[in-house]
């Protein structure tokens, strides 16, 4: 078809296509708790696209408010807040675009009982302006919102308008900002035939042109039909507005006419009047909504509606009528569970009847719309919807249940012949009577208790054929399945309470082993295995650790210099670390014992005062040792006081008189007064600066007075000054008089001194403040500004910071009220919970907590867990710098643990630094769980808030349910920490503990920590916000055509003194942060911050909008609030009660709050029309971006705000800005070579000084004349030390003077040997570093020491250096927007501006960013913490193995107790019977365990079981890789083998089938990725690739194997959900998930019930979906999720189910890339992102390691004893991490990488490096076979131990040839050099790269 709808629709498909969506979860990584809209259309769309929802027999319109319900109850339960908009233009758009123009009015008419059912429980609206949102029911006139009930929930809003492009709607999204909108694609919809074709298209194209229009308006998309719920996420593909901009798409103005065409194309003639019934048409007018008092609105529309058709001219059986009518009084009695009927049938007479009784309905549903499509009648149904007081009832929730009214239809007689209770008779007479009253029909003869006449036309029971239904006999299946018989003593206490009948048939059958199972149980496999290796312990076989490998030894070596390195680096030069010495005593009983100690310290100093008194008064003189005492002390005072006299006079002589200006002094006397210690000299110091600061000041700012306010900041310099001067103790009269005459001239009132001071003193060294006549200048800046207002407004950044300071012994600085809690909760072994901003002083609580263990004893152990690798290295060199400690044995301080290296030994030392998943490996190895785990005294854990993570959150989460001690918890981003506290304080209770340094009796086991909550808001330094506007005018850096950069200011010494300036320059734009706020905000970000300055702001802007009803109080002035000298928290109570103020304002439309928003943004200058988004190609950016980035550089230098971290969240982004800038740099550079003739001088002066230096060593040799030596020339120095090589000072953003040339080129020379691209040596020669997880580690840990070192001032990085780096600065810029800068990634990385000792004040810079998202990000709330469901399956197994491993051990009981034990075991999760369902949960966990060979009768772990449970974060794979074992699958695809043994060589051809068999297995169990639901896999399958793209179906044989399996899951897991329901849930379930509406409060007794097609008893499934006619059959593990009751707890988490069948394709890239081995077809073809490629792969190669070495100990050990020889360590590594160590080893000495130096044995030379390697060790194709060790090639070997033998050489060759093409890919070209020559092959680049 060639229309122009279809060219338009195919349009929008080519642009959609050229998007890139991005899957994210929506709640934690993404929108948090911010406001977002959902397309009303786009959502009923999904819903009605439920196939279970019966919208043929009947209209079940209830099932429909279910389905929309569930969705947004969903979405609610996960913290989202939302509102629903639906548009009268898109009515049409819900309708599923199969279905035929008969049934239309089925889905309009659900359309507007859905609309009109979630207004009634919605919020008014708080919108703030001059529209009104349309409450029409559907369309007309926009209308403003009615009164609500008083049950509503206030955030939830719905809202209808008429077309998107209204200027309601347009408003509407001004006011609110929504975050983003989830809406259709229309990827989904898909023709049945030809008839639907046009329908489909024009829908899609509908669709897609909603999602242009919105993206044009910068609202960023998330799609609704993607939508997954996955625990606590939600997931779903999202495409940020900035991919709006890309080649192929539409204009404006030519989509707004393809919209309007498209919509009028859409028109549909059903919902124009005229529809017919039995030859009629109707024509009556539209009557009036009068609404009955005793009838709800529903059936008020249902009588008129019938009342209009039998007003016009068609004849319709007063049967059907009858029959509707007792419907509707079947349905107000009737609870669901009684309305559950099944399939009616309609053979026979029942065709014809059924048929008519559709055309009735269709007749009457079109009245319905016609009187709704009426806004008269409408407002009126409105009106009498909302006004009630009450809501009771579902009302047009239940507006019709089309299967009710079929079933009165054919059983009338029956019903009507019942015995009803009086109620039912009086209200059915109602109906009838008011039938009557509207219509003039009379069918009273149709009562009920009155027999109806032969002569009416109706078909009684007699006359219905019976219907066999399908129902009843699928439920025996489910229903009879039995548990298999279990018990262990540690769970049966926890499960008693469940009762379950046991198969007693099947107990003596179970477990019943494969051929392949058996094999691995037979006896004699022992004693052919070399037994060096292994040991006994008491009864229990041991294995002895193997010897590393050569670089694991080097790795090691190199880990310890590095950290050394390291911990160096981080304390600015040699280590000093405290010896640590052990205290028997705890903290608490430390400190308790210091105060008695100074108590008593104190009482003998009184005592000896006393004594010298009494011996004073007896001889009138002190003792001679007194004397002598006082004598030395005072004399080396005074030595001191000389020495440091000099010091400060030799210093001004020397360094001060030698300046050239003032300012260059004050920064010398900066630095002297830092180092000074001596007071006398420092207060001198200091008020030598002030008068220099005031000379400053009256000769640079006072001549103009357009320029006094940008010297203010010198002001506020003198005035910090002062403060010190005053404060110190060395004030004398002198000075105090100086100070004073400096405030005089400044015109403020002099400040008082806080003590008192002598009131004479001389004074060694002072100029005398200068008095400048005043008739010459004017120095006042108090004629300008009072007191108070120039404290707030310029010296807010000076402020004392301590907030209730005080002295404590425990720690080595004052610390806060809030630190002195943290501390007395860790003395009193409680846990703690801080949060606490960056910068606040949270880092010593972890070092105050290691410090105790260490002093304890020798054995205590604390365990630090960071999220990041990079954290972890950096928390282990502080402790190489604070803490040491001597040890009789090999036991360490410290150690690092994580996943590719460690560093010393884990298990002894006494503090190990390591990431959650190794901690949770060390919890559950058996093999730990007597000698470490009872150690572990502590765990921290910092960066909690990764719990909230989607994919590593559950690791953090078990963590803390396990832990067996008290925990430290850090974060600075927690938006829920009460909801948070609480829940941790009910993980920590169900500790059982011995009291420290108490013996074991029962009388001293404690039960339960207490948690201690700190929360503190205040950051130690604060934050400006700015946005950076290229527009502004203003000189630039940039020459020539703006393209050429000119080089950076030369900066003169003391050019900015104080804080770093952005304000001096126009391109920086300030933003207030209430000025972010949104119109309809009702209240303030919890963690909103403002500054002194940001206060003032706000308290004279409300000053100057108040009004008589909002006053701001008088006491609120800062002349009467504040005292002379305004401190820090002065500042936080003044914030606090001007946020009081604000929160009444935003609460009330009618307040001032928009003017003062208007306001507060009009003094910003901010809202500038620059459109900040820019068009940009996947992974690149613009060169205007690249050249304006360079220019906001160049302005932070000119102002001094370096050194900077520039965040982007897009790793290639990060690697194209620094190839810009530094292209930019050298351009800019070798222009100026070629052109500045200084330069050329210069240059030519050091050739010409070279040249004579050579002349002189030459004739200095042939002793010939002595020449004059060019080095004795004044000017030499300079000279020869210039180097013309190096970068220009002008071109590169590097500080020379903070690092030696030395130190960068070892820096370098090491980058080289790793081949680091050249691109990155460069930068890092111009002060440019780039950080973020793509690069190499060797890279990464050199930008970090430079950039500490402060020889780096420019950082390019993604958000994983804002957790916990320590690497402050005094800038943060965004340079690019991105989908993952979300608000908690915001705050994070801002919170890396201001560095503590350095920068009082920290600036955020938003570059490129729209305005509308910079105050998104300002306002945004932090995401509120959700858990997830974390006893999956795998965790019940570990807990089974680490019980039987470790022999019952102490901690394997009291981990598994503290975990079932938990009232509350996820966070957020709150139902009431939580409890009970875990354990119901658990209880069929291990019923599936059972039946699938994986636990014995007692909880034995058995056969697979540790090979599965290693697999721990592949779940369910894992589970399917069972099953395929357990069928022997891999064992046939690796029968084509001749040998089980690896030294028997395989053709090439069986190894590439063995190879690919197992490869597209494995490739549908670990790192599936499905396509998205509507992805266009014809066009992907058509595309010039070597990719195959879509992955093929399983093998036959696989693919039933695990149907079979999903069978017998979903078999165990429905009966969990029914067992629970049976004997935890007394009454039905019948309550709407979202609005919490229920059916009638007066249901009819259970003697009325509907005998005939009645479904049986339903426990497991929603009664609302029963309706339908569903039963507890389900299909599928989808269909039980999605249809189950609400009210039971069922996450597909923790049900091991991988569907095969159906429509999910998956992506092929794991088997592409096995087959090619190219990273560059898996970007183009499979659109894997090339930055997250190498962690997809390592982590599929971790898969293969896991399993390779599982199998091979399972042959060597047998399953018994390999359970217990767990040793708690990751069994596989990655290729990529292994390679990624090898070439750290092999660089370490020089040598260039991939070479094998000289210092390491190779490994056909020396077998002891690996003479304990085995064949299948890590994949080297030089390891040597020696299968017979313990393959055993004695008689007697049977043909499954031989299959089995296979199983695992198909798995190693495999693991070999995918870890090959892995590692060529990231081979470094030494690497593929040595390759290359080895095979005597040329030298070629790789072309895969």
């Amino acid at each position: 078809m060639d229309s122009p709808e279809f060219r338009a629709t195919g349009k929008l498909e080519k642009w959609f296509r050229s998007l890139h969506p991005i899957r994210m979860d929506i709640v934690g990584d993404f929108a948090g708790r911010e406001l977002f809209i959902i397309e009303g259309d786009s959502l009923l769309q999904v819903a009605f696209s439920d196939e279970r929802i019966d919208m043929n027999e009947g209209l079940q319109v209830l099932h429909s408010v279910y389905v929309v319900e569930r969705f947004l109850h969903n979405l609610k339960s996960r913290g989202c807040h939302f509102h629903i908009i639906f548009f009268n233009f898109h009515k049409n758009l819900c309708v599923p675009e199969h279905e035929n123009r008969d049934t239309y009015y089925k889905y309009q008419l659900s359309r507007v009982c859905i609309i009109q059912h979630l207004r009634r429980y919605a919020g008014a609206s708080s919108i703030k302006g001059t529209y009104s949102a349309c409450d029409h029911i559907s369309g007309g006139d926009e209308q403003t919102t009615g009164s609500r009930s008083t049950q509503t929930d206030p955030e939830f809003q719905v809202h209808e308008f008429q077309r998107p492009y209204s200027q309601e709607f347009h408003l509407y999204l001004k006011s609110i900002r929504p975050y983003f909108i989830l809406t259709h694609d229309g990827s989904t919809l898909k023709h049945r035939d030809s008839s639907t074709l046009r329908r489909m298209s024009l829908q899609k194209g509908m669709f897609l042109g909603f999602m242009r229009h919105m993206m044009s308006i910068n609202v960023t998309i998330g799609l609704i039909q993607e939508v997954d719920f996955q625990n606590s996420k939600v997931f779903t593909f999202i495409i940020p507005a900035s991919e709006l901009i890309a080649p192929g798409t539409l204009p404006a103005s030519m989509f707004s006419q393809l919209y309007e065409s498209l919509s009028q194309e859409f028109q549909t003639p059903e919902i124009e009047p005229r529809p017919t019934f039995e030859g009629g048409e109707i024509q009556a007018s539209i009557p009036r909504a009068n609404m009955k008092p005793t009838l709800d609105p529903s059936t008020t529309l249902h009588l008129q509606s019938l009342a209009m058709l039998t007003k016009q001219q068609v004849t319709i059986s007063p049967m059907y009528i009858a029959a509707f009518v007792l419907h509707l009084v079947l349905k107000r009695f009737l609870s669901l569970s009684q309305r559950r009927i099944s399939q009616i049938g309609s053979s026979g007479n029942l065709k014809q009847v059924f048929a008519q009784a559709d055309a009735f309905m269709k007749s009457l549903g079109m009245c319905q719309l016609k009187l709704v499509n009426n806004s008269g009648y409408a407002h009126n149904l409105v009106s009498a919807i909302s006004g009630i007081g009450s809501p009771t009832g579902l009302g047009l929730a239940d507006h019709i249940d089309g299967r009710l009214f079929k079933y009165a239809l054919k059983n009338f007689v029956s019903i009507q012949n019942m015995k009803f209770p009086s109620d039912i008779l009086v209200y059915h007479a109602s109906l009838m009577e008011a039938l009557k009253s509207d219509s003039d029909l009379d069918i009273s003869h149709f009562s009920l208790g009155h027999p109806s006449s032969s002569t009416v036309n109706y078909l009684n029971k007699r006359q219905m054929p019976h219907e066999e239904t399908e129902n009843d006999t699928t439920e025996v299946m489910y229903a009879t399945l039995k548990v298999l018989p279990f018990s262990n003593p540690v769970f049966n206490k926890h499960l008693s309470c469940i009762k379950l009948a046991v198969d007693t048939q099947l107990s003596a059958e179970m477990p019943t082993l494969s051929p392949l199972e058996k094999a691995l149980y037979e006896t004699h496999w022992h004693s052919t295995r070399r037994l060096d290796d292994m040991r006994t312990q008491g009864d229990k076989l041991v294995r002895i650790s193997q010897k590393p490998k050569w670089w694991q030894l080097k790795g090691d070596q190199i880990a310890r210099s590095k950290m050394l390195r390291y911990a160096k680096n981080l304390a600015g030069g040699e280590i000093n670390p405290e010896l640590i010495i052990v205290k028997k005593v705890g903290g608490k009983v430390a400190r308790i014992q210091a105060s008695a100690a100074k108590n008593v310290e104190q009482s003998q100093s009184s005592k000896t005062t006393a004594k010298t008194n009494m011996v004073k008064g007896t001889h009138g003189q002190a003792s001679k040792s007194e004397q002598i005492k006082a004598a030395n002390t005072q004399r080396i005072s005074m030595k001191s006081q000389a020495k440091a006299a000099a010091s400060w006079k030799s210093f001004y002589r020397e360094i001060c008189m030698p300046c050239e200006t003032k300012r260059g002094v004050i920064v010398a006397l900066t630095g002297f007064i830092t180092k000074s210690k001596e007071e006398t000299v420092t207060i001198e110091a200091r008020l030598f600066k002030c008068c220099l600061l005031f000379e400053v000041w009256k000769e640079e700012y006072c001549a103009s007075k357009e320029n006094r306010s940008r010297g203010y900041n010198l002001v506020a310099l003198i005035f910090n000054e002062t403060k010190q001067i005053l404060a110190s103790p060395k004030l004398s009269i002198s000075i105090k008089d100086a100070l004073d005459t400096i405030f005089t001239l400044l015109g403020f009132t002099p400040l008082t001194s806080p003590k008192s001071y002598p009131s004479s003193g001389k004074v060694a060294f002072i100029l005398p403040p200068p008095i400048p006549p005043k008739s010459l200048v004017n120095t006042e800046a108090g004629r300008d500004l009072g007191l108070h207002d120039f404290q707030l407004r310029y010296c807010g950044p000076f402020m004392e910071r301590n907030l209730e300071p005080a002295d404590d012994p425990r720690v080595k600085f004052r610390p806060d009220a809030w630190q002195i809690k943290v501390l007395d909760a860790l003395d009193e072994d409680k846990s703690v919970f801080v949060v606490a901003p960056t910068s606040a002083g949270k880092t010593f609580i972890a070092y105050y907590a290691m410090e105790k263990i260490l002093r304890a004893d020798n054995d205590g152990v604390l365990v630090y867990v960071a999220p990041t690798k990079a954290l972890v290295n950096q928390i282990a060199a502080e402790l190489q710098t604070r803490f040491e400690k001597k040890y009789k044995d090999t036991r360490t301080v410290w150690a690092i643990h994580t996943r590719d290296y460690r560093v010393n030994s884990p298990q002894k030392c006494q503090i190990l630094v390591t990431v959650p998943h190794i901690l949770q490996i060390m919890l559950l190895s058996p093999a730990l769980a007597s000698s470490w785990s009872p150690r572990v005294k502590r765990i921290i854990l910092d960066e909690v808030h990764c719990i909230g993570q989607g994919e590593d959150g559950v690791v953090w989460e078990q963590i803390l349910l396990l832990a067996p001690c008290p925990i430290i918890a850090l974060s600075a981003t927690v938006g829920n920490p009460v909801q948070f506290h609480k829940w941790l304080q009910i993980t920590q209770s169900s500790i059982v503990r011995q009291q420290s340094g108490k013996s074991s009796s029962s009388e001293e086991i404690v039960h339960g920590v207490p948690v201690e909550l700190i929360h503190h808001r205040h950051r130690y330094n604060d934050l400006r916000k700015f946005r950076y506007n290229t527009k502004v005018q203003h000189p630039s850096n940039f020459i020539d055509d703006g393209t050429l950069f000119g080089g950076l200011d030369k900066v003169p010494v003391g050019a900015h003194l104080g804080i770093p300036n952005l304000d001096d320059i126009p391109r920086f734009q300030f933003i207030h942060p209430i000025a972010a706020l949104c119109e309809s905000d009702d209240h303030l970000p919890d963690d909103l911050v403002l500054e002194s300055r940001d206060c003032y702001t706000l308290w004279r802007a409300m000053v100057s909008v108040q009004n008589a009803k909002y006053p701001v109080p008088k006491d609120l002035e800062p002349t009467t609030r504040f005292s002379e000298t305004i401190n820090k928290v002065d500042v936080i109570q003044w914030e606090e009660a001007l946020k009081c103020i604000l929160r009444t304002w935003l609460r009330d439309r009618d307040s001032p709050m928009a003017k003062l928003l208007n306001l507060l943004r009009g003094s910003n200058k901010n809202f500038s029309t620059e459109d900040a988004s820019e068009p940009k190609a996947k992974g690149k950016i613009t060169p205007p971006h690249c050249l304006d980035t360079m220019q906001l550089l160049s302005d932070l230098h000119k102002v001094n705000a370096l050194p900077a971290l520039l965040f982007s969240y897009d790793r290639q982004i990060c690697n194209h800005l620094c190839a810009r800038l530094v292209n930019i740099l050298q351009a800019g550079e070798d222009h100026f070579r070629q052109t500045d003739l200084e330069w050329k001088r210069k240059v030519e002066e050091k050739e010409s000084f070279d040249k004579a230096k050579e002349r002189v060593k030459v004739h200095k040799r042939v002793a010939a004349d002595n020449l004059e030596d060019p080095r004795d020339t004044p000017d030499s120095a300079s000279i020869e030390y210039f180097d013309p090589k190096e970068p220009i000072q002008e071109f590169t953003f590097a500080d020379p003077f903070k690092c030696s040339k030395e130190e960068v080129e070892k820096e370098l020379k090491e980058l080289r040997r790793a081949e680091i691209p050249e691109v990155f040596t460069q930068a890092l020669r111009r002060g440019i570093g780039v950080h973020h997880a793509g690069i190499s580690r060797t890279l990464r840990e050199c930008v970090e020491r430079l950039f500490r070192k402060g020889f780096l001032r420019v950082v390019i990085a993604t958000g994983t250096l804002s957790l916990g780096i320590n690497m402050p600065c005094a800038t943060v810029v965004f340079v690019t927007d991105s989908v993952y800068l979300t608000p908690l990634n915001f705050r994070q990385a801002s919170g890396r501006a201001g560095r503590r000792g350095f920068d009082l004040l920290g600036n955020v810079v938003f570059h490129k960013i729209p305005v509308h998202r910079i105050h998104r990000l300002m306002n945004s709330h932090l995401p509120s913490l959700t858990g997830h469901f974390p006893t999956s399956t795998t965790l019940i197994l570990r807990l089974f193995i680490l019980l039987y491993g470790s022999g019952n051990s102490d901690h394997a009981v009291t981990s598994i107790n503290a975990l079932l034990s938990q009232n509350q075991i996820s966070v957020g999760l709150e139902q009431t019977s939580f409890k009970e369902q875990v354990m119901h949960h658990v209880r069929f966990s291990i019923e599936y365990l059972r039946r699938t060979n994986l636990l014995d009768v007692s909880g034995i772990p058995i056969n697979f079981a540790n090979c599965i449970a290693n697999l721990y974060y592949t779940e369910p794979g894992n589970f399917m890789l069972n099953s395929l074992l357990h069928a022997g699958v891999f064992h046939k695809i690796c029968g084509r083998f001749s040998s089980p043994s690896l030294s028997v060589p395989e053709s090439g051809s069986v190894n590439d089938d063995v190879n690919r068999g197992l490869m597209l297995v494995l490739a549908h169990l670990f790192g599936r990725k499905p396509f998205k639901k509507g992805a266009d896999l014809e066009e992907l399958l058509q595309c010039r690739s070597s990719s195959t793209v879509v992955l093929a179906e399983l093998p036959m044989e696989a693919s039933k194997v695990i149907r079979k399996h999903n069978q017998l899951t979903l078999e165990i897991f429905i009966n969990y959900v029914k067992t629970f329901a049976e004997q935890h849930s007394s009454v039905t379930h019948d309550t709407l998930p979202f609005t919490g509406a229920r059916p009638s409060p007066t249901p009819a007794p259970a003697s009325i019930h509907l005998d005939s097609n009645l479904l049986p008893s339903s426990s497991a499934r929603s009664c609302f979906v029963s309706l339908s006619g569903h039963s507890d059959k389900f299909a599928s593990l989808d269909d039980l999720l999605t249809s189950c009751r609400s009210d039971i707890l069922l996450e597909s988490s923790g049900i091991p189910y991988i569907p095969v069948d159906g429509d999910i394709k998956l992506n092929a890239y794991l088997y592409d890339f096995f087959l090619h081995g190219s990273v560059v077809e898996l970007e183009k073809a499979n659109e894997i992102s090339r930055s997250g490629v190498w962690f997809l792969l390592n982590d599929f190669s971790m898969v293969l390691a896991t399993i390779v070495t599982c199998l091979k100990n399972l042959i060597i050990y047998g399953p018994d004893d390999d359970m217990r020889l767990a040793d708690g360590e990751e069994l596989g590594q990655g290729a990529g991490d292994v390679l990624e160590a090898k070439q750290d080893a092999k660089a370490s000495d020089g040598e260039a990488v991939g070479t094998q130096g000289s210092s390491y044995p190779n490994r056909a030379q020396s077998t002891a490096w690996d003479c304990s390697e085995s064949e299948f060790s890590d994949g080297d194709s030089d390891d040597s076979d020696d299968s017979t060790s313990y393959m055993g090639q004695r008689s007697g070997v049977s043909r499954e131990r031989e299959r089995l033998l296979k199983v695992l050489k198909g798995f190693a060759g495999l693991q070999k040839a995918f870890n090959e093409k892995f590692k060529a890919i990231w081979a470094t070209k030494s690497d593929r050099d040595k390759r290359a020559v080895g095979k005597g092959k040329k030298r070629l680049p790789n072309p895969r790269i």
